[in-house]
């Protein structure tokens, strides 16, 4: 058993709640039962300083065991969690990888970087592997999910086993397992005093939902008949009224989908072992998280990510474990744009002017916490914000929102959520009760607009024709 000290101006969660004290059992197959037995005595550090990123694509927070009372999920980030901060209230972007992928790595919104679509421009803010680079870091690449962004700029390594590049595995967790060996080959091939810089995104558990058994029938508690992989053909279908919702399909679908975080956790904990064994985990810079989260049924029946504003897609967990940062459970509204300079200033490295987001390593440390909006976006004619403990949410689109297609292969999907909403975070967790109407034309409103119309939405002349920034325009009364 461990706990985490609160680092925190709002109120904590109850002694009881697993967020406090999350249970770490040592697996066979698990990096060990204690994070400081990373050497033996007879070993040294190397002299050459490493920071992995570690993510996992459409990560819902709740497949985490930090936040799941039933099912252990996550034993390896668990053990990563006690050495470092981790941050509960991370505000992705947007929720397609596409774009917040970007984000993550440049530490800027959408409009600055630039990336709406698979699309990478030209020209890009500062990426966070060119700024290790500038420090006389190797750097390496490592995704199975949209390689293009982080790869197009020029990694000294890098390997890509998205679908759409590499055919040969056979499924997700193969694509995964193959990027992870060659993080092991490639470790293993650094000189003692080489500085290196790792990024690794796994694809699982994005859909299709495959079950990875044990775990699967494990956290169903039973052995299903049907154990074929949970198609997102089959998700549409549902949402659309094409196809009946089988019987006891939500709970098999959490558990399918808790037994792909709980593959993905695994292939962490031979990230740390490998580390541990090289003997640069000690004086390591590491980060976990996920580029969105994932609606598994909660909201209007929705499945997927991309139409979603709701905290099951945009709000996420991150950890940054390093020596300079004090261990810690963080629990106030940060955004993904800030995880990049608070690695940064972890490891020493100058951070960019180009970045937008602001390092937290003062804040995780003790500092008094200053509140800021983290904005976001469900696509360019929507917007929102969280900030002093409140989510606002607009779509200028009227009567379009439902409407929502959240990848280009799929006819669509049926969302019946609000084209505006506003959240009491703190108060309602489960965003249950929209205030629109209740606390009518919010402050967060007029932030969300400013936000908008204060530079370029997506292009000089798509923003003539764009609803959200006529909408804006009107709404602030700027003419032109």
């Amino acid at each position: 058993m461990w706990t985490l000290l609160l680092l925190s101006c709002r109120p904590a969660a109850t002694p009881d709640s697993p967020k406090d004290s999350p249970v770490v059992e040592s697996k066979p197959d698990s990096p060990g039962d204690s994070p400081t037995e990373s050497k033996s005595d007879s070993d040294k550090p190397t002299t050459g300083k490493t920071v992995v990123w570690f993510t996992i694509d459409t990560m819902n927070e709740d497949g985490l065991g930090l936040n799941q009372e039933v099912w252990d999920t996550s034993p390896n980030h668990d053990l990563v969690y006690t050495e470092s901060v981790v941050l509960t209230n991370t505000v992705v972007t947007r929720g397609v990888t596409v774009v917040s992928i970007p984000s993550m790595a440049t530490g800027t919104y959408p409009r600055t970087h630039g990336v709406h679509d698979t699309s990478v421009p030209e020209t890009m803010p500062t990426m966070v592997h060119e700024a290790f680079q500038a420090a006389g870091y190797t750097t390496h690449s490592y995704s199975s999910n949209f390689c293009e962004v982080v790869q197009s700029r020029g990694m000294d390594k890098s390997l890509c086993t998205s679908p759409e590049v590499l055919t040969e595995h056979a499924g997700d967790e193969e694509r995964d397992q193959a990027l992870v060996d060659k993080f092991l080959l490639d470790l293993a091939d650094l000189e003692d005093d080489e500085s290196a810089f790792f990024w690794l995104h796994l694809r699982d558990p994005h859909s299709d939902h495959t079950p990875r058994n044990p775990w699967a029938t494990d956290f169903y508690g039973s052995v299903p008949d049907d154990q074929s992989p949970i198609q997102t053909s089959e998700l549409t279908d549902i949402m659309l009224g094409d196809a009946e919702k089988p019987e006891d399909f939500d709970a098999w679908l959490a558990a399918v989908y808790a037994s792909q975080v709980r593959s993905a956790d695994e292939m962490l904990g031979t990230v740390r072992t490998a580390l541990v064994e090289a003997n640069r985990w000690d004086e390591a810079v590491v980060v976990t998280g996920t580029d969105h989260g994932e609606e598994l049924g909660e909201q209007h029946d929705f499945y997927f990510h991309g139409c979603s504003f709701y905290d099951g897609v945009m709000n996420t967990t991150y950890s940054v474990k390093a020596p300079s940062i004090t261990p810690g459970l963080f629990d106030n509204h940060v955004s993904s744009i800030d995880i990049m300079p608070t690695v940064l200033e972890a490891a020493g490295v100058e951070i960019p002017e180009t970045v937008e987001g602001r390092s937290l390593v003062s804040y995780a440390n003790g500092a008094e916490w200053v509140d800021r909006p983290n904005f976001f976006e469900r696509g360019q004619e929507s917007a929102g914000v969280v900030v002093g403990g409140r989510k606002y949410f607009f779509h200028a689109e009227e009567g379009q929102y439902r409407k929502c297609n959240p990848y280009q292969n799929l006819p669509g999907a049926v969302w019946d959520g609000p084209n505006e909403a506003l959240f009491d975070l703190i108060a309602d967790p489960g965003e249950a009760e929209n205030l629109i109407g209740i606390q009518s034309d919010p402050s967060e409103k007029q932030m969300v607009c400013e936000w908008v119309t204060e530079k370029t939405w997506i292009t000089t002349e798509m923003d003539r024709s764009n609803d959200l920034v006529l909408y804006c325009r009107d709404y602030l009364g700027i003419g032109g």
